[in-house]
């Protein structure tokens, strides 16, 4: 999506770009497809406007490629709609690529990658069997497909982050407004803590 926006840029003035940033964030910040589609409609007509022909052209054109992220999941959207994990493990790949500096055949460089990918794969999927699969009777296609999409949301939405310098969290004072509920996820795998506000 960067590199659309950044498409978009390189025709239209300095001056001008803040505005043109904000009009294509509006377009990728809708709740569904029909609304992006509806925004991305207003943003040429105003680009038109603007006296931004080429610009607007270029929304008109490539903006429908940008918005495919809406056909998956609602979840889902956060992680796939840049690219940027997939840089992040190009940017790997490059690191150790580097440090060999000349390989003797092209086979060899594809095994290296070949390696980091497989590493990842295995690093993700051992992290959900071991964590959620291990534990829990799986009764057939659809039941693995709640217990993924319940792993997931778990994961990137109720879990606590871990600090970066993975060591003890500081002790602060809470002060307490309400009864704490705990809610069991996974079978008891997992649980979610909330304090009830019951003023």
């Amino acid at each position: 999506m960067v590199h659309f926006y950044r498409n978009v840029f390189s025709h239209v003035p300095t001056g001008k770009l803040r505005e043109v940033a904000l009009m294509l964030k509006a377009i990728h910040a809708q709740e569904d497809i029909a609304a992006a589609q509806r925004k991305a409609g207003e943003v040429v007509a105003r680009l038109h406007s603007m006296r931004l022909g080429k610009a607007a052209e270029l929304v008109e054109t490539a903006m429908p490629e940008t918005l495919a992220y809406y056909a998956f999941p609602e979840e889902h959207w956060r992680r796939i709609r840049t690219n940027n994990p997939l840089e992040r493990i190009m940017r790997e790949i490059r690191r150790r690529t580097r440090v060999v500096g000349a390989f003797p055949d092209g086979n060899s460089a594809i095994n290296l990658a070949a390696a980091r990918l497989r590493h990842i794969a295995g690093t993700c999927w051992s992290t959900i069997r071991r964590v959620c699969l291990v534990h829990v009777v799986v009764l057939g296609e659809a039941h693995l497909r709640q217990l993924l999409a319940t792993y997931t949301n778990c994961y990137n939405e109720l879990r606590t982050p871990r600090p970066l310098t993975k060591g003890t969290p500081l002790h602060s004072i809470v002060e307490r407004i309400g009864a704490v509920s705990s809610r069991s996820i996974l079978a008891s795998l997992h649980h979610h803590t909330a304090e009830l506000d019951i003023r």
